[in-house]
């Protein structure tokens, strides 16, 4: 079982990779990999701020993510790890930051369990290189619904169910006296890390609220991209 490829489980590991991957899931993962232009957006709604992707969401990379976030894998989760990890535009963008910043992840997600992968990356790369990590604005965590979820045409749009749900969050710290304004500025260069990507429109909201509170330029890194 210790030579067996963890992705596939059935085909022998490649002896000459430093992961634990066959011959076939290997090349995928090769074929499915961004470089340069094809692996970066740029925001309309924040300027000074772009998207990289490393690798398309299919195949081999799709079975990893969902295997962490859905199963809880944690073996899936340390390849996912190390994988990012030895891009080497990794290491340059982790380099460039003051400070990294996990994408906020929804409350469907956490009450339905997913593993938020994007904490656990930035998280292991603040450990490995010392670079501060910090979290988003405490608003952005109340999204209600995976931008996945909603439909293309709905992703722009504001969700009733989280305006209302903030609404009532908003009125329940007044009557409480807790101090909702004390959300610390953040550093010029911020590096947020997320998953995967799909419209941009949870990477571009987080951006521009990092910006509202003292960030210059935001540059987000996700392990997938979703969209062609």
């Amino acid at each position: 079982m210790l030579n067996i490829c963890r992705i596939c489980f059935t085909s022998p590991i490649l002896t000459r990779n430093q992961l634990p991957f066959c011959v076939s899931c290997s090349n995928e993962l090769a074929e499915l990999r961004l470089y340069n232009s094809n692996c970066k957006l740029t925001f309309v709604a924040a300027p000074n701020s772009e998207i990289q992707s490393l690798w398309r969401y299919r195949g081999v990379i799709r079975e990893l993510i969902l295997r962490a976030k859905v199963k809880r894998d944690c073996a899936a989760l340390r390849h996912l790890v190390s994988l990012v990890e030895s891009c080497d535009e990794v290491q340059s963008l982790v380099n460039w930051s003051d400070v990294i910043i996990p994408a906020p992840s929804s409350l469907w997600g956490r009450v339905h369990g997913s593993l938020d992968i994007a904490s656990q990356v930035a998280h292991q790369l603040s450990k490995k290189t010392g670079k501060t990590i910090s979290t988003a604005p405490s608003d952005l965590y109340w999204r209600w619904r995976k931008q996945a979820r909603r439909g293309r045409e709905s992703r722009v749009d504001e969700d009733l169910i989280e305006m209302s749900i903030l609404k009532l969050r908003r009125s329940f710290l007044k009557w409480f006296g807790s101090n909702n304004g004390s959300v610390p500025s953040f550093p010029n260069r911020v590096l947020l890390i997320d998953d995967v990507v799909t419209s941009g429109a949870t990477l571009s909201k987080t951006a521009r609220a990092l910006k509202d509170r003292g960030a210059g330029v935001v540059r987000c890194l996700t392990i997938a991209r979703s969209y062609t």
